[in-house]
């Protein structure tokens, strides 16, 4: 990949008016060789935040500004609803995990360090390598406290530490307005202090379209305790630069305009898309498939393009879509297939009209949206009891496969109505978050356990409550754990309700 003038990689073709925010990343990744470098990178929906991210993951393992040797990029992204513990790691964990399964013993044991069973802890994905999995005890240890958790970010730091003593490291991860509290912790600790790992972390976050988490809003501010945050925001393309990437894009596919009509043609793309490049790129599709021959555009919008190209797909396709919209996160093949009775063709037909995109995980292919404005678009046409349905029927296949998260299942259930599964897998699924030492995921979900379980079930919602106040007291959140104690000191008999109003004034003084 050539260099520009300043000496950093230039965006591949279809990055155009991204040059200024690919190059500063170019040169994030340079200045990360010397010591930790975090990017933010800010922008509404829709202005290529997440193509401009797989572009420079691509060209950084290429080897990009100035560094000959590529770079390992473990690239994630969060989502809305997900109650994975440390939602923000999972999926950068799991391209470790597949890094790690490529790599030969002799170098795997210069990576991992000797206690790398308090990280599988965190993340059992890592116990997919055989190395790491006999390193692990066959059940957790029994302590679960914020003593454990120091322990793992510790051991989790000297990993990543490790590879990026020997390689450039990128750590990308998408959409972390959708990040929970755990994971923004883990991620001050790790890059706390001048020994942190030399690495580049790349978030981004979209503004605009939904109400970011309110611990994430904090991140930027814990992260510039530990040194600058580099602030990139992504503006709408200009007039010429919208036109000259719907050129490009007529271009690509079978189009009848040429020379003056295709000038023509773009520019009015580009007016009517308003600078955002998702339009741009729907709206050149749009006139590529289905407006051959016609010579206005007339007014279209994004919804109706897309509602327009879901309703000409055949039957099973469209159940495969719609399974995948209401999953809401990446769905396996296999499970997208099993509900709509379509396979291989219908995926293909999908792809074809920019309403899916696959990508493989530890898990096997995992099929998602083409883009969340295209998740919302086809959400809209989803009637509220056939995404109940849907959730119902995900949860069915889930219920039969081994190894299956519960805080996923337990979302699906919960989504599908079925409050009494949903209840017990939720508390399992929070006991899970706790034994991952993910204290603030484990109350939020004791405390929904509490909420879903009847009313007349005072003994189980006293104990979802109190479990939360133990995991909040864990994560030192004294006031919300004495909250939380105390509730359930509400729902007990005198002498129980005693001792969790001393175990809450406890957690207070603990708090000061």
């Amino acid at each position: 990949m050539p260099p520009n003038q300043r000496g950093y990689a230039s965006p591949p073709g279809g990055l155009i008016g991204r040059e200024v925010p690919f190059a500063a990343v170019g040169a994030a990744l340079t200045e990360s060789r010397k010591r930790a470098v975090v990017t933010l990178l800010r922008g509404r929906s829709g202005l290529g935040k997440s193509a401009l991210l797989r572009a420079f993951a691509e060209a950084a393992q290429a080897g990009v500004a100035g560094i000959t040797m590529g770079a390992v990029v473990l690239a994630g992204r969060c989502y809305e609803r997900e109650q994975v513990p440390f939602n923000a790691f999972d999926s950068v964990i799991d391209a470790l995990t597949g890094l790690f399964l490529g790599v030969a013993p002799s170098e795997l044991a210069t990576l991992v360090p000797p206690d790398i069973a308090a990280v599988a802890r965190l993340f059992p994905v890592l116990r997919r390598v055989a190395s790491i999995a006999e390193a692990c005890p066959p059940e957790p240890p029994g302590d679960v406290d914020a003593a454990s958790l120091r322990h793992a970010s510790a051991v989790l730091r000297d990993m990543f530490r490790r590879i990026a003593d020997r390689v450039p490291l990128v750590v990308i991860v998408d959409d972390v307005q959708w990040g929970d509290s755990d994971s923004a912790s883990l991620l001050v600790e790790l890059l706390r202090g001048p020994d942190a790992p030399r690495c580049l972390v790349v978030l981004a976050a979209s503004e605009g379209e939904a109400l970011p988490s309110a611990d994430m809003t904090t991140l930027v501010e814990r992260l510039r305790a530990n040194g600058p945050v580099l602030e990139l925001g992504l503006e709408p393309l200009r007039p010429h630069e919208a036109t000259t990437l719907a050129e490009l894009l007529l271009r690509r596919g079978p189009c009848e305009l040429e020379g003056e009509a295709l000038q023509t043609r773009a520019a009015a793309i580009a007016a009517e898309a308003g600078g955002v490049p998702l339009f741009v790129r729907e709206l050149a599709h749009h006139v590529r498939t289905t407006m051959v021959g016609e010579t206005s555009l007339g007014d279209v919008r994004l919804e109706a393009m897309v509602a327009e190209r879901a309703g000409r797909l055949p039957a099973a396709a469209r159940e495969m879509l719609a399974a995948v919209i209401v999953a809401g996160r990446p769905l396996e093949l296999e499970i997208a297939s099993a509900l709509s009775g379509g396979g291989r063709r219908e995926l293909q037909q999908l792809r074809a009209a920019h309403l899916v995109r696959v990508s493989k995980s530890p898990r096997g292919e995992l099929v998602e949206a083409y883009h969340d404005r295209i998740r919302l678009a086809v959400l809209a046409g989803v009637r509220d009891e056939q995404a109940r349905a849907i959730h119902g029927q995900i949860a069915e296949q889930l219920l039969g496969r081994a190894g299956v998260p519960p805080e996923l299942l337990a979302d699906h259930l919960r989504a599908a109505g079925d409050r009494v599964r949903a209840a017990d897998v939720t508390r399992v699924a929070a006991q899970h978050a706790a034994e991952a030492l993910a204290f603030r995921r484990a109350a939020e979900l004791y405390r929904d356990a509490a909420g879903l379980l009847p009313i007349e079930d005072v003994v189980g919602r006293r104990e979802a409550l109190a479990r939360a106040g133990e995991a909040l007291a864990a994560a030192g959140r004294g006031s919300e754990a004495a909250e939380c104690l105390l509730a359930a000191a509400a729902l007990a008999p005198e002498v129980v309700a005693l001792a969790l109003r001393e175990r809450a004034e406890e957690a207070l003084r603990a708090a000061v």
